[in-house]
């Protein structure tokens, strides 16, 4: 997994990627650092330190001591929200700044372009084992009842399990007792079904 908000450690991987493809060996951190733009070799080794640390290379103690590793195949970017509420809804956020690099065969996703994530903020959904700071994948597909969605409930985003009640229409319930379920006043709009989550443990 790759979050990247500025793109560095995406650019720094892509240049690494195309070098050894031209050269047939690795580039230097010197030659990372010029070919990308960063104002020391420093800033470079941090974001080696993280490409290492996420699986994508191994580096050995030489100049050209970065390997590759195979990358997942067919992985993809998604756009990146930094929170969904899984607790009382809250106003819907701003356009993403961040990207996430997964692999559509972890989740069986049929259309990564219709894919985002979002981090989950609160606890109304932990019944169903997503807690708070847990990272929700979400595909725009048609959602069928008893599916856990991202909504819009009267202009407001929130994570919920879509529900039919006969006499009402559809409604949000939530998974854990102290949150009450949500009906929509005026509105209600279905971002997308959750396919996976994604958690760091400690």
């Amino acid at each position: 997994m790759l979050v990247d908000k500025r793109g560095s450690r995406t650019r720094v991987l892509q240049f690494i990627e195309s070098y050894v493809q031209r050269h047939h060996r690795p580039p230097t951190v010197r030659e990372i650092q010029h070919a990308c733009g960063f104002r020391s070799t420093r800033a470079v080794s941090y974001q080696l330190e993280r490409l290492e640390a996420m699986g994508l290379i191994s580096r050995q103690k030489n100049s050209r001591g970065i390997l590759l590793r195979k990358p997942m195949e067919k992985d993809f970017a998604v756009p990146f929200f930094p929170a969904i509420p899984a607790g009382s809804p809250s106003p819907t956020q701003e356009p993403p700044e961040e990207t996430m690099r997964l692999g559509p065969e972890s989740f069986g996703i049929s259309d990564p372009s219709a894919c985002f994530a979002v981090r989950v903020r609160g606890s109304s959904m932990i019944g169903a084992g997503i807690l708070d700071g847990d990272i929700a994948l979400i595909e725009k597909k048609q959602p069928r009842e008893g599916q856990i969605v991202a909504a819009l409930i009267d202009g407001e985003c929130t994570l919920k399990r879509l529900t039919l009640d006969p006499a009402q229409g559809y409604l949000l319930r939530s998974e854990n007792p102290a949150f009450p379920d949500l009906r929509p006043a005026r509105d209600l709009t279905i971002q997308g079904v959750l396919v996976g989550i994604l958690r760091k443990v400690a």
